[in-house]
C-alpha cells in the first residue's frame, strides 16, 4: 500500500546521506568520511532551502536512527554529544544514487535495446518497467523502446524476470551505428548540452560562494541559505546526470570539476561553521 510518509522519508535519508559525503569525493574515497553532529545536519536538511519538505528535527533525528539501525551510518559520542558517518555501506547507497556521469571508464561499444513485444502493457506495468529499465541507465526514446550502452544484461534479465516483466519485453545487442555516429546520438538523446549548461552554472555560483566564505570570519544565516540552495541543486542534477561511459561525454563535461569544487565549497563552510562553534564554547 503506498505510503506519502514513507517516500518522504526515504527523500529524507536521501538528503542525508548525501550530506554525510558532502565533504569527499565518495567515487574515490572509501573510508576519509567525517563525523557530523545534529546541529550541523538540521540546518542543511531542514534550513530554509528545504521547508517546503518540512524536515523537524525530530524527523532528521528519526531518519538518521534509522540509517544507524540498517548499517549506513556509524554512531559515536563525543563530549556527551551523538555525532555521525557514513559507513561503507552508506557509502554504497550513495553510488547507487548519486553516482555520477562517466562512471563506467571502460566501454565495449555494445548497446543494449529493450522493446515490448507482447501488446500493450497496462500502465502500472509500464511504470514499473521503466523504473526498473532507468535503475540500469536507460532511456526512453519512444513508448515502450529503452536504449542504454555498456549495460551489464545478465543483471538486468535477472531483475526482468523477478518483475515477471521479461514475459513482455526483447532485449538485442549492437555495436554498429550504419547511419549517424554514437556520441552525437548520446548528445540528442540524454541531452549532453543542456546538462553542460547546468553544470557550469552551479560552478558559477559555488566558485561565488566559496570566494565569499573564504573572505568571512563568521559563518551567516545568509550564507547557510546560500549554501543549501546551491547543494540542493547539486544533488538534482547528480540524479539526473545519466551514466554514460567517458567515450560518449562532451570534450568539455565538467563533472569532476563540479565535484571538486563542491567539495571544497562543502569543507569551506564546515570550517567556518566549526571555527563559530569553537567560540561559543
Amino acid at each position: 500500500m503506498f505510503c506519502f510518509s514513507d517516500v518522504w522519508m526515504k527523500e529524507l535519508k536521501r538528503r542525508l546521506i548525501f550530506v554525510l559525503a558532502s565533504d569527499v569525493n565518495p567515487e574515490e574515497t572509501l573510508e576519509a568520511f567525517a563525523y557530523w553532529s545534529y546541529p550541523q545536519l538540521y540546518w542543511r536538511v531542514g534550513g530554509p532551502a528545504y521547508r517546503q519538505a518540512g524536515f523537524a528535527p525530530v524527523s532528521v533525528r528519526g531518519a538518521v536512527n534509522g540509517l544507524v539501525k540498517s548499517g549506513e551510518v556509524a554512531r559515536i559520542v563525543r563530549d556527551s554529544q551523538p555525532r555521525f558517518r557514513l559507513t561503507v555501506v552508506g557509502r554504497d547507497r550513495w553510488w547507487q544514487w548519486f553516482a555520477g556521469s562517466g562512471a563506467k571508464g571502460r566501454w565495449n561499444k555494445v548497446w543494449q535495446m529493450v522493446m515490448l513485444h507482447r501488446g500493450v502493457l497496462p500502465q502500472v506495468d509500464l511504470r514499473r518497467l521503466r523504473l526498473l529499465l532507468e535503475e540500469f541507465g536507460f532511456v526512453a526514446l519512444e513508448v515502450g523502446v529503452f536504449v542504454a550502452p555498456g549495460v551489464e544484461t545478465r543483471e538486468v534479465k535477472r531483475r526482468l524476470m523477478d518483475e515477471n516483466l521479461a514475459r513482455a519485453v526483447i532485449m538485442v545487442e549492437t555495436k554498429r551505428f550504419t547511419v549517424g555516429d554514437d556520441r552525437a546520438f548520446a548528445a540528442a538523446t540524454w541531452k549532453l548540452d543542456e546538462l553542460v549548461g547546468r553544470y557550469k552554472k552551479l560552478i558559477s555560483r559555488g566558485e561565488g560562494l566559496l570566494n565569499e566564505v573564504i573572505r568571512q570570519k563568521k559563518l551567516t544565516d545568509g550564507d547557510k541559505l546560500a549554501y543549501n540552495s546551491i547543494n540542493l541543486e547539486w544533488m538534482k542534477l547528480l540524479l539526473g546526470v545519466p551514466r554514460l561511459p567517458y567515450k560518449l561525454l562532451p570534450s568539455d563535461w565538467p563533472h569532476l570539476e563540479t565535484v571538486g569544487l563542491m567539495v571544497k565549497l562543502a569543507n569551506a563552510v564546515r570550517e567556518l561553521e566549526e571555527e563559530g562553534m569553537a567560540s561559543n564554547t
